[in-house]
Order: C-alpha cells, then sequence, then structure tokens
C-alpha cells in the first residue's frame, strides 16, 4: 500500500510531504528520507516529530500524482516552513526522478563555485622523493609471487606461481585462465 504522508516537527512546526509504501502502515515509523528532514530529525530527535497520513493508494502512479498535488497545496517549493527541497518524488521507485536527477547538468556559475573550492587537494603538488621511494618498494612486486595468499598452479607438468604466468604460458586471457582452474582443467596448489 502506497501512502502519502506529512510529517511534522512539534519544535519549529516545519513540515515534509512524502510518499512511502508499507504493508503495515499503523506500525510504520517511518518519517521521510528527504536530507533536510532527516537532519531535522537528527537534531530533534523522532521524538519531536508527528506523521499524520493524508492518503492511501494501491496504484504508485496514483499515489506519485496525489504527492505532487499536496505540495503544490502546501506551496511547498516556496514555503519557508517546508523540509521538501524539490516538488517531486525522487525516492522510491520513481525512475524518472532519478533518470532527471543524473542527467543533471552544473550551471557555469555553480562549475566556477566549484573549481574555486576544488576538494582535489593534490592538485598542482608532487611527490615527495621519499615519498616516491615508499610507493616505490610498497608496489615492487605486482605479479603477486610475494603475496602470501597467492597460489601454484599445476598444468602439462609444470608449476606457475601466478594466474598471470599461467595464462601466459597458454596465450589466454587471465580470465579464461581462471575458469579452467575451476573447471578442473588444471591444478591449483596452496603455498
Amino acid at each position: 500500500m502506497e501512502y502519502i504522508y506529512f510529517t511534522i516537527n512539534l519544535i519549529n512546526f516545519k513540515f515534509y510531504i512524502g510518499l512511502h509504501k508499507s504493508k503495515d502502515i499503523a506500525n510504520d515509523s517511518y518519517l521521510g528520507s528527504g536530507n533536510a528532514i532527516k537532519k531535522a530529525i537528527k537534531k530533534y530527535g523522532r521524538s519531536n516529530f508527528k506523521r499524520y497520513i493524508l492518503a492511501k493508494y494501491s496504484e504508485r502512479k496514483d499515489a506519485e500524482f496525489a504527492e505532487e498535488m499536496f505540495l503544490k497545496m502546501f506551496n511547498a517549493e516556496a514555503n519557508p516552513k517546508c523540509y521538501n527541497q524539490t516538488m517531486k518524488n525522487c525516492g522510491g521507485t520513481n525512475v524518472n526522478a532519478r533518470i532527471a536527477a543524473k542527467n543533471y547538468r552544473h550551471n557555469a556559475e555553480s562549475k566556477a563555485k566549484m573549481k574555486e573550492n576544488n576538494s582535489r587537494h593534490f592538485l598542482n603538488k608532487k611527490h615527495t622523493e621519499n615519498a616516491k621511494l615508499k610507493m616505490s618498494k610498497n608496489h615492487w612486486d605486482c605479479s603477486g609471487k610475494t603475496n602470501p595468499a597467492s597460489v601454484s598452479i599445476f598444468y602439462d607438468n609444470k608449476t606457475f606461481d601466478t594466474i598471470n604466468d599461467f595464462a601466459k604460458y597458454l596465450s589466454v586471457h587471465r580470465r579464461t585462465a581462471s575458469k579452467m582452474i575451476k573447471d578442473g582443467k588444471a591444478i591449483r596448489l596452496e603455498k
């Protein structure tokens, strides 16, 4: 059963309108999942919020339409007392809203702000020689030969230290070599 709910903060009387699906609405303690309402619940505590059921629907599309109507009716977009950040449902199974959010493009102003507040902490910096040496020592052997969890592979009276070596011997991709081991065409020996 889909239902539209109205959650109100009993301290500052801000509200949130949402859509939720539950088999047992009476025992469902869901208050909302928007960022603003979640922060408010964390700040004020669950006990300072009350939820009211506005409507119940058996079809998701009917519930989504009704939610939009309630948001418009309460003027949620312009209302400073509203925790809702959008006029449409973005959670649950509303695929269109998620696709729209995924295809969102930043405007030039927001791109400039992001560039200004760049969080890429290593931008225009270089590793010290000491750091390079440490990284080099840690990654000197990427073959897997020194890995204590690695295995030996026995095939065609030969032993291979790594799956990569085995794959090179057969002139096949590593996945194909792994599949051969899994299928029992090669023997895997624990070191």
